[in-house]
C-alpha cells in the first residue's frame, strides 16, 4: 500500500502523512515497509524451508523477484536461497 493511497484515504496530503509517520515511527515509510517485508520474507524461508524464492517474493509484495533478491541481499547481506540454504543446514545440525 502507498503512503499517498493511504493520505488519500484520510484525506490527507501524502507530504504531512510522511512527516507524522517518520516522526512517530522514527524512521521513513519506505525504509519501514522494506524491514517489514524482509522480516516477513525471512520469516515465510524459515518456516516453509523448500518455498520458492518467487513465491515468498510475491507474498510480501514484490512483482520482481529479481528486485526482491536484491533488496533482500542487502538487507541480510545473502541473497534469499542462500539464506534459506543456511537455515536448513541449521536446522539438520550441519
Amino acid at each position: 500500500m502507498s503512503l499517498a493511497l493511504l493520505a488519500e484515504k484520510l484525506g490527507i496530503s501524502s507530504g504531512y502523512l510522511s512527516q507524522i509517520f517518520h516522526k512517530t515511527v522514527q524512521e521513513s515509510y519506505i525504509k519501514f515497509l522494506t524491514r517489514v517485508r524482509m522480516e516477513q520474507a525471512a520469516k515465510l524461508l524459515k518456516a516453509v524451508p523448500l518455498e520458492k524464492v518467487y513465491d515468498v517474493s510475491d507474498k510480501v509484495g514484490y512483482v520482481s523477484v529479481k528486485h526482491f533478491s536484491h533488496v533482500f541481499k542487502q538487507h541480510y547481506n545473502m541473497p534469499p536461497g542462500e539464506f534459506q540454504e543456511k537455515y536448513m543446514s541449521a536446522q539438520r545440525g550441519n
